[in-house]
This record gives C-alpha cells, structure tokens and sequence, in this order.
C-alpha cells in the first residue's frame, strides 16, 4: 500500500526543486480552532481548482489508508483578492507534507488568531505627550496608537548633534548628515555626537523606539549648534541648503525639525526657500512669553510655527504665542532619550520638546502620502487637529486701555499705541492629532 501511495503522489504532485514552507503560530494560544486548518497561498500564476482537485486526490488516497482522519479537507474555502488565490485545508501533518512539493503551491500557514490592533503601552508619566496626542479629549488611557510609522521618511534634526549610539535608536534609523551628503562640512564635529544632549532629545521625541511619534522614521543628525548649545546663522543656512540639495538628489520625502530660535531675516528667508523647494520645516516657537512673530525661524511665513502645552491642557508658561503659531503640541516636562548614557532619559521642557511631536507626525503623514507637498502637510495638521482645547493662549487681539489711546490702538496705528496697551494677536488653539480615530 505504501509503495502504491508514493506513485500515486508522484504523479499527481509535480516535484517541487524548493519546497512550500509551512508556517506555523509563534504562540500556542494564537492558535484558531483545533490547530489543523491551514491556509494554502496558490502562486498568482497558477490555476487554484487544478491545485485543490490535485490535493483531494492525495487526501482521498491518505484517508483510505487511515493516515488521514475522515474529517480531513481541501479547498472547503477558496479565496481570490485580485491576483492573489488562498483555499484552506483541515488536515494532519500526512498532508501538509504531500501538498509542500506542489510547485504551484507559495505557502502553507496554520490558521491564527488576530486581535483587536493593540497600542504601545505607556508606563512612564513622562511620555505623556505620545499619550495625550493620539487621544480628543484631555483623558488619557496609557497608549499610543498613531496612524502610521514614518517609513521611508528622513527627518532632518538640526540640532546639537545625536547620540546615535543611544538604545533609543538601536536599529540603525539615526545617521550622520556627513555619512549621506559628503558636501556637509560639519562646522561643530561629527554630527553623530552630542555633548550638549539637546538634539538627542530632540530626536528621540521624533522617532525614537519607545519615546517617539515615528517609530520607523530615518533620523538624519545635522549638528548645527555647538555642544554649548549655540551656532552661526551661516552654519545653519549652509546646513539648510546641503539638506534641500540632498532631498532633491535623493528624491526622498523629508521634513526639517528645527528646535532653535533666534532673531533675524535670512533664516526665516533660507527656511521659506526649503519649503518652496518641497523640504517641510518644523520650528519652535520660542520660550520667551513672546509673540512668536518676533523670532526666527518661528516667525518665518512657511514653516510650521509650534507652541507647546501642559499636561492639564494649558498653555506652558514659558511658550510664545500669536498668530505665527501654526499647531499647539506637548512641551512641558518631556521625556526624552538622555545623550551619552547608553540607554538613559531625561525630561526637559520648552516649546523645543513641542516641535518635534509635530515633525514625527509629519513623518507620519509623509509615509502614507510620499507626493504630498508642504501645503498638503499644512492644510493635514490643521484639518486633523483638535480645536480649542488648549487654555491660557491670548484669544482676542482687543486692546485694554481708555480712551482716547483706545482709538489708535483699536486701529494697529503703533505711532500711538503704547505697547503696553495692546494684547497680542490671537493664537490659533489648533492642538496635534495623530491617533486613528478621526473624529472631531
């Protein structure tokens, strides 16, 4: 009898020179049923009826010499989803092993369980900001559950550098400028260094393994700034330039997040020309209490202008505000990637922690949609974001004074309004959105 069954498999069963793999359940409780359904991935080319007739002929003949049980099946369920062709098969082990040497068969994999998508768990009160920004309301519940991951994204920090040797990027996704754009003359050392710590943080917060948005997002550390924490307006054009010249040559999608602030034209000017060039840029805000308006790159008409919040839903007291404030995003005691630890944290504050939430959601967004201008990246953060949930930011651009100031006030002429008089220009309340539910 068993020199009968090898004939007849070896001529209803076209030998195979590599044989289909069986892929089994990692876990035992992912197991569906009884453990012996089993999916069957036909080759696209293939004709799925030929290679289920061809499998019941072999389980008809295993059944008839008891190697198979009578509740053995093939092909109960076939499924076609364009040119990809699955039918399953309810058998023991006898089987599996005949249809691995079908040459038409792809794949055999045990039939398991899936669940409902489970979010990354929060276990330190310093993360609350991923928390807070998957989630409408202030309520948090210790997750995060983004739409998206950020692949095939390069987020530019330009910063103090990046310990990239910290735990946090252990999977070879933070790089070097230098080691990508040759051009880059790396004014304060390798960029993939960071006495200060200030751009590791930075970096964590945007795509970090465990403390950041873009969980598979390519961090590129382009140290523009000193380890004591300064750097040239020249520097950081020259840096902004070399960044746009490489996401032109690579035909990379990219975003700029620059958590640095000063005074001056020509950065909001180089940070203007990058996004026409199609290069998004982050900035923060400035933490003067300020209007942002003031300061540079905060200021400048294109970029994406972010102001940060507490863990109460309120303005942080350190934060500028206005209506050069593009989004509202956690910047208040954020825990981030620690640099030269090996795998410690620290929490800092400032609207320097807020701007790189925003740019690990741009990632996000990148990642889905790779045409997407930064027009498109704008009108999707403001479209997506929470309105008016944030307190504390100045709402109404009314001057407070008596007559008969109140006139000229009232009409934005500065030649007899005191400043002191005037409240600042309202803050749009737009708050960071990057969870999977879409609702308002």
């Amino acid at each position: 009898m068993k020199a009968q069954l090898f004939v007849l498999i070896a001529a209803t069963v076209a030998f195979a020179s590599g044989r289909a793999p069986v892929l089994r359940a990692a876990r035992s409780s992912d197991v569906a049923g009884d453990g012996r359904t089993y999916i069957v991935k036909v080759k696209d080319n293939a004709d799925v009826n030929r290679v289920i007739m061809r499998g019941r002929v072999v389980l008809n003949r295993l059944m008839a010499s008891g190697e198979e049980p009578s509740d053995a099946d093939v092909g109960s369920r076939k499924m076609e989803i364009g040119n990809a062709k699955f039918f399953t098969i309810h058998a023991n082990s006898r089987l599996l092993e005949a249809l691995q040497d079908d040459d038409d068969i792809e794949f055999i994999e045990q039939d398991t369980l899936l669940y409902t998508a489970a979010c990354v768990p929060i276990d330190n009160s310093g993360l609350w900001g991923l928390d807070r920004i998957d989630q409408r309301s202030g309520t948090r519940d210790q997750c995060f559950d983004p739409v998206g991951d950020g692949a095939g994204v390069d987020a530019f920090i330009l910063d103090t550098g990046i310990d990239v040797a910290h735990s946090d990027f252990r999977t070879g996704r933070a790089v070097d400028f230098k080691d990508l754009y040759s051009a880059f003359s790396e004014p304060y050392g390798p960029s993939s260094s960071d006495g200060n710590g200030h751009g590791t943080h930075v970096a964590s917060t945007v795509g970090g393994n465990t403390m950041g948005v873009a969980r598979a997002v390519n961090l590129v550390a382009v140290k523009v700034l000193s380890d004591q924490g300064s750097g040239s307006t020249t520097g950081i054009i020259g840096a902004i330039e070399d960044v746009v010249a490489y996401a032109r040559t690579s035909n990379r999608k990219g975003v700029i997040n620059m958590s640095l602030g000063g005074t001056g034209s020509s950065i909001n000017a180089a940070s203007n020309a990058a996004v026409q060039a199609g290069v998004t840029v982050v900035a923060a805000a400035g933490n003067s209490n300020d209007d942002a308006c003031g300061y540079s790159p905060a200021g400048a008409s294109e970029v994406v202008c972010v102001a940060a919040s507490t863990n109460q839903d309120a303005k942080a007291s350190f934060s500028n505000y206005g209506s050069c404030v593009d989004i509202i995003a956690p910047g208040q005691s954020i825990l981030g990637a620690d640099a030269n630890s090996g795998s410690g944290s620290v929490s800092l504050s400032g609207t320097s922690m807020a701007a790189p939430h925003v740019a690990g959601a741009v990632a996000l967004f990148l990642g889905s949609s790779p045409n997407a201008t930064p027009d498109d990246v704008k009108s999707w953060l403001y479209d997506g974001a929470t309105m008016d949930v944030i307190s504390g930011f100045p709402g109404s651009t009314q001057p407070t004074t008596a007559p008969p100031e109140h006139i000229c006030c009232a009409l934005d002429w500065d030649f007899c309004c005191p400043s002191s008089l005037v409240r600042p220009m309202a803050t749009p309340n737009r708050f960071l959105f990057v969870g999977s539910d879409g609702s308002k």
